[in-house]
């Protein structure tokens, strides 16, 4: 699992600790790392909700949670704080809900690839006009599309 602990890290620039297996949630205090600019912690067992702390990480360009099946709730409005967002990946989890207004507002800025799982059978999520991208998954077949 992530530790608490990483909050202490704040010259952390990136954490990429994809595809492993990790167990647990996304500690709040990953919200202290304001030097972060990459986090990618996909193709894991994460559980729990995006803590709204992640919103104070203003040196983030790119976020790929996708893959993590056990995440749960809504994606937090204070992600639309991260001015300097390029690419945010959420697709193939648990999350519920739509999408903010305030991650939306980030795409006239530097928020070009925003990939979502847009109410898909899957995921129950509601992405509307805002992603640029929705990965589908069908259970039946398990068959998985990208379409623009």
């Amino acid at each position: 699992s992530i530790p608490p602990s990483i909050g202490d890290l704040l010259n952390l620039e990136q954490v990429q600790i994809q595809g492993n297996f990790l167990t647990g949630i996304i500690p709040t205090e990953i919200g202290s790392l304001r030097a972060l600019n990459l986090l990618m912690i996909d193709s894991n067992k994460i559980s729990g909700s995006i803590p709204s702390q992640l919103g104070n990480c203003q040196s983030l360009k790119h976020i790929d949670i996708s893959v993590n099946l056990r995440l749960r709730g809504t994606l937090p409005s204070e992600l639309g704080n991260l001015s300097n967002l390029e690419r945010f990946e959420f697709f193939v989890t648990g999350l519920t809900g739509t999408m903010p207004d305030e991650i939306c507002s980030l795409r006239q800025g530097n928020l070009t690839y925003l990939v979502g799982e847009c109410g898909a059978l899957f995921s129950p999520f509601q992405c509307g006009d805002c992603c640029t991208m929705c990965f589908l998954t069908f259970h039946s077949c398990d068959a998985r599309h990208v379409m623009m």
